[in-house]
């Protein structure tokens, strides 16, 4: 009986080092990841959230993993990866509606985890949409766009910053909308039809309106995303 009690807390003692090393890693991750964020080697601090994101168990707030994880990626230019990860913490994170939060009363800035994954993601959407946009891709920058308002639109009641990424977001998949019909009508103009009085090609004077639109909302981008890590900069690398 003694040997059998021996190796109980044998196997318990060898179980709890276990853990303490497992929260040791993770703490340690998830503070090298904060700090890689916090002096702008985003690529680094991905690496150190995605040690995290592999050793935490989902219940212990795994989604914060994923999530310091995604946004880092975004920063770094690795918008395909931060999506999916993006992604991932928001299947993860405790949804406002299981958690019984009140709707529509939450202080300005002052976000629910819900809406901290779901700002981050939309925001990774509307880069990808910038991007797919300037590479000429219309109809796939509008759908961009649209997921992006989408992922947001539930947040535009808890704060302006989430308010001016779903507007924002929703007005230029409708630019891109309206683009995509004149980029499928100028494919039906004949190539050799010149504008009559202009000496212009089809399209010309819209490309030029395109690029001064374009102009203004790479600044207006540029904004949202200084206020953005001015806003959650403090917040363990989880947000902008």
């Amino acid at each position: 009986m003694k040997r059998v009690v021996l190796a109980i807390c044998a196997v318990l003692t060898a179980l709890a080092m276990v853990g303490a090393i497992v929260s040791g890693s993770v703490i340690y991750s998830l503070m090298t990841g904060h700090s890689r964020y916090a002096e702008q080697s985003f690529a680094a601090s991905a690496q150190a959230y995605d040690v995290a994101r592999h050793t935490m168990p989902d219940g212990f707030g795994r989604w914060s993993a994923y999530l310091g994880a995604g946004t880092a990626e975004v920063r770094a230019g690795a918008l395909n990866s931060a999506i999916n990860k993006l992604s991932a913490a928001l299947d993860l994170v405790v949804k406002d509606t299981d958690a019984d939060l009140p709707h529509g009363v939450v202080h300005d800035e002052d976000y629910t985890d819900e809406c901290k994954v779901r700002i981050n993601l939309s925001i990774a959407h509307a880069l990808d949409g910038e991007r797919l946009s300037q590479a000429g891709r219309a109809k796939d920058a509008q759908r961009a766009y649209d997921q992006a308002a989408t992922t947001v639109q539930t947040c535009a009641d808890q704060g302006e910053k989430a308010k001016e990424l779903f507007e924002q977001a929703t007005e230029k998949a409708e630019k891109e909308g309206n683009k995509a019909q004149s980029q499928e009508k100028a494919k039906e103009t004949p190539q050799g039809e010149k504008q009559q009085d202009t000496g212009k090609e089809p399209g010309d004077e819209l490309k030029d309106e395109e690029l001064r639109k374009r102009a203004k909302e790479v600044e207006q981008q540029r904004r949202v995303l200084q206020e953005l890590e001015k806003d959650f900069g403090s917040t363990n690398g989880e947000n902008w």
